[in-house]
C-alpha cells in the first residue's frame, strides 16, 4: 500500500503555497535552524539506527491574506535539507538525504515554549555503500514534523524536532547486508535544534 502522495500532487501543493507567500505579506520574519540527533529506520534489516543533522528555513505567513481574510494563520513555508545514516554494519553504510519543501504551524504557548508541527514533501536521495553490490535511490516521499522551541535571547531559540518520513525504500532486488528494504517505509528522528529569527521584508503599514 501506497502511503505518500505523488511527486506531481506534493510539488503542486507547494508551488502554490510558495506563489502565495509572495504577496500579501506585512511584518514578515524568516527563521533558519540547524539541527543534529540521531536516525532510525523500522526496515528490520537496518539494525539499530545512526545519526543525522540538518538545516531548514521558514518564511513566516501568519499575516497573509486574502483580501480581509487572514490566511494560514501563525503559519510558515519554506524547506529542509537533511543527511541521516540511518544504518551501519562494518563499511556497509545506508545514508539518505530528503530534500523536502514544508508548510509548519506555530503556536505561542506560553513566553518559554513555543510548540509547531507540520507537513512537507520532496525527493529522498538514499545511498547503499560498502556492501558488495552498492545502489543509489532517488524517490519521493513526505514527513509529519512535531516540535518545541524556547527563546534564547531575543532572536534565537533552542529546543527539540522530530520527524517521521514515509518513503520507498525498496533495494529492488535483495541486497547482501541490508536485503530488500521495504516500499513503506518509517524513518524518523529526534534532533536538538538551534534557530536563529531575523526580519526579512521591513513592517508594513496595515491597511
Amino acid at each position: 500500500m501506497r502511503l505518500w502522495p505523488s511527486k506531481a500532487m506534493i510539488l503542486g501543493v507547494f508551488s502554490t503555497l510558495i506563489a502565495a507567500s509572495t504577496a500579501g505579506v506585512s511584518n514578515a520574519a524568516d527563521a533558519i535552524q540547524i539541527r543534529a540527533g540521531n536516525a532510525v529506520s523500522n526496515v528490520s534489516t537496518n539494525g539499530t539506527g545512526g545519526w543525522g543533522v540538518g538545516f531548514g528555513y521558514a518564511h513566516d505567513l501568519k499575516d497573509w491574506r486574502l483580501g480581509p481574510i487572514p490566511v494560514l494563520t501563525n503559519s510558515s513555508i519554506g524547506g529542509s535539507i537533511e543527511y541521516n545514516e540511518l544504518a551501519r554494519f562494518g563499511d556497509a553504510v545506508e545514508t539518505e538525504v530528503p530534500m523536502s519543501l514544508e508548510l509548519l504551524w506555530n503556536y505561542d504557548m506560553s513566553p518559554q515554549i513555543q510548540p509547531y508541527w507540520g507537513l512537507g514533501g520532496g525527493a529522498y536521495y538514499r545511498k547503499l555503500k560498502g556492501t558488495g553490490d552498492d545502489k543509489q535511490f532517488l524517490r519521493d516521499g513526505w514527513h509529519l514534523a512535531l516540535g518545541a522551541n524556547t527563546p534564547l535571547g531575543e532572536s534565537q531559540q533552542i529546543g527539540l524536532d522530530a520527524r517521521f518520513s514515509f518513503t520507498d525504500s525498496n533495494n529492488g532486488t535483495p541486497n547482501p547486508v541490508f536485503g530488500l528494504g521495504s516500499a513503506d517505509a518509517l524513518h524518523w528522528g529526534v534532533k536538538l535544534t538551534w534557530t536563529l529569527r531575523y526580519q526579512s521584508l521591513p513592517p508594513q503599514p496595515k491597511p
